[in-house]
């Protein structure tokens, strides 16, 4: 391979790999401290790497009709062909990677959610009852409520049977949360209860993170 050929190949690499660091670097930063603006840059370029995907993929279909009368063009035809193959393939690449990221991450925001949960599962055994906000459990059960450790979700929260809510997120519990939604749209939750009972949630997809349980429902 000349250098001619390797320039057009590294120059038809680079969107791809350009969305693989994005996707990547964007959900480790939701992640951190000072994360808070990455999930809507995250939601602008996943829909800007779906677009590119399918007018590439229309663009290419066209240059084929094209480009087979036309010897000079095969040329231009092979690098919007490769440009394309790199921002679907490692692109899809990246957002595989950013997901491994993102369970991985709140593996370890469960983890540091461990004095928060415990303190509650405390007050629930000594006052047989839940906390009605977090403030009840200091200084008794933990010195002061800690924050979650992400920019974008800094905050962790009490529902109560009480409060509003749509029904088909299944409200009528008490639940220790995080919200995670990102998108307008999208309902996304990371629940905690010290029962571990979460049979009232029935749509959207479910999983279990530890002893925490994430929700999402959206589009």
């Amino acid at each position: 391979m000349d250098w001619t050929n390797r320039t057009i190949f590294l120059v038809a690499l680079a969107p791809g790999l350009f969305f693989f660091l994005l996707f990547v670097g964007l959900t480790w930063l939701l992640f951190q401290p000072f994360g808070s603006d990455a999930r809507w840059i995250v939601m602008v370029f996943t829909w800007i790497w779906v677009l590119l995907c399918f007018l590439g993929v229309a663009f290419c279909f066209c240059m084929l009709l094209i480009a087979s009368g036309h010897k000079s063009l095969r040329r231009p035809f092979a690098l919007t062909l490769l440009t394309v193959l790199s921002i679907f393939g490692i692109g899809s690449l990246g957002k595989t990677a950013a997901d491994t990221v993102y369970w991985s991450s709140l593996d370890q925001l469960v983890e540091r959610s461990k004095p928060l949960t415990d303190a509650i599962d405390k007050f629930a055994e000594a006052e047989n009852r839940l906390p009605t906000q977090l403030s009840d459990l200091v200084p008794k059960y933990i010195s002061a409520i800690p924050k979650t450790g992400m920019g974008a979700f800094p905050d962790f929260k009490i529902h109560r049977p009480d409060d509003p809510g749509i029904k088909f997120i299944a409200v009528d519990r008490w639940y220790l949360y995080i919200d995670l939604s990102q998108y307008m749209g999208s309902f996304l939750e990371l629940r905690y209860r010290p029962d571990g009972n979460y049979t009232t949630q029935q749509t959207g997809l479910k999983k279990k993170v530890g002893n925490w349980f994430y929700h999402y429902v959206g589009w």
